[in-house]
């Protein structure tokens, strides 16, 4: 029987939880996110998606602690990724929804 995974964490490049709105970045600046959920079995498969658009699949099992990671980086940001929202989604059946977090870029732009 599956067990669905945990609610996604989104960290930045320090480790420190982030949602919502972040406003960390500069125009041309990269982006380095990370996501991780613990538990759920089968372990799930974590992806990020900007919108509708799948922009990253490969995710690490850490086997020890039940823990799957996945970190981002997008480089040189543009005036389009400007309130771009990002989701990493945690996935392990067909039946359940994916667990998912969000979080929103908002940009200084040059």
């Amino acid at each position: 029987m599956a067990v669905p995974p945990g609610k996604p964490e989104i960290k930045d490049n320090v480790g420190k939880n982030i949602q919502g709105v972040i406003r960390m970045y500069n125009e041309g600046d990269t982006l380095y996110l990370i996501c991780e959920s613990q538990g759920g079995k089968p372990p799930p498969s974590l992806t990020w998606w900007r919108g509708p658009s799948l922009i990253d699949d490969t995710y690490e099992v850490v086997t020890s602690s039940f823990l799957v990671r996945n970190e981002l980086q997008l480089e040189t940001l543009t005036r389009r990724d400007l309130m771009a929202e990002i989701t990493c989604q945690a996935s392990n059946n067909n039946v359940s929804a994916p667990a998912k977090s969000s979080v929103s870029l908002d940009l200084n732009c040059k």
